[in-house]
């Protein structure tokens, strides 16, 4: 744990990668706060009044499930139907487009049983389904909120997903930019709520926010401006490489899923193993191939 003053810097298990990520600790006025409580085990030896979650993806959320449900939980409003419905989560996350729209219904049922088979997505991790039992509440974004005392701002940055925030301590000069993490797999935007142009987009925040340190949601965590900035420019051109195998591959003659097996997002055995990394990998070279005018829209 990185001591920055009131605020605690909790690397997750297995250096942050999925499914842990970095969680803030946020102590003042003699209580604690939690922000995206998946790092793993530590979190077991807390005791926090509230939970802060910068979104609702799985590697976010879980930890929940250490706390009593007494512990007041708060999600922007945008993602907070995602982790209020287990059939909303699954369809969120692009399985009612990819598999059918009973799909979701069904899920949700058999999630509660588990799978056989192995995972590397939500697909079968079953620890989902108490987060989602949990009451939760919205918060105001972008503008001034005390954590524990400790002035916070949750600006909206939408492209991860609808709700998606960056949590800024402006006393602290910091900035929670998760899953901007500066990792070499890339930006994550592929299910139907994502949005490459919005994440893009929401890029600008962090080039101009007032601070000296970011921390990153996996692997990096804290980062000096002047290390962070060059690595944003490189995290963000993953995508215009992206684009530009899956472009060459269409013009080739190549099929969806042809392109697919040539790992644009996930290696090939990882898709093998689990059906939603595959329903990734497919949804997010379709949205490559709309965006560059290949593809109908509507498809």
């Amino acid at each position: 744990m990185e001591d920055w003053g009131p605020l605690k810097i909790i690397p997750g298990e297995n250096n942050s990668r999925f499914p842990y990520c970095t969680s803030l600790l946020l102590e003042g006025n003699g209580r604690q706060a939690l922000i995206d409580p998946g790092a793993g085990n530590i979190l077991k030896n807390l005791s926090v009044q509230e939970i802060y979650l910068t979104h609702y993806h799985y590697d976010h959320v879980w930890g929940i499930n250490f706390f009593p449900k007494t512990t007041a939980v708060f999600i922007n409003a945008e993602d907070l139907p995602a982790l209020s419905d287990l059939r909303e989560f699954a369809r969120r996350l692009g399985t009612g487009h990819y598999f059918g729209k009973d799909y979701p219904n069904w899920w949700a049922q058999e999630i509660k049983k588990g799978f056989k088979s192995p995972s590397l997505s939500p697909y079968n991790r079953p620890d989902i389904v108490t987060v989602i039992e949990k009451t939760k509440e919205a918060y105001p974004t972008s503008e001034e909120i005390k954590i524990v005392g400790i002035k916070t701002i949750f600006l909206k940055a939408p492209g991860h997903t609808p709700g998606y925030v960056f949590p800024y301590f402006p006393d602290l000069g910091i900035i929670y930019t998760g899953d901007y993490d500066l990792t070499s797999f890339g930006p994550f935007y592929m299910a139907p709520d994502g949005d490459i142009d919005q994440f893009i987009r929401s890029s600008k925040i962090l080039r101009e926010v007032d601070v000296k340190y970011y921390i990153t949601g996996h692997e990096k965590g804290m980062v000096e401006k002047k290390n962070f900035l060059p690595g944003l420019n490189r995290f963000l051109e993953i995508i215009a490489l992206r684009e530009e195998k899956i472009k060459t591959l269409w013009q080739k003659g190549y099929t969806i899923e042809e392109i697919a097996d040539n790992s644009i997002f996930y290696p090939l055995k990882f898709q093998k193993i689990d059906p939603w990394v595959r329903m990734w990998e497919i949804i997010g070279i379709k949205m490559h191939l709309k965006r560059l005018g290949l593809l109908p829209k509507a498809s």
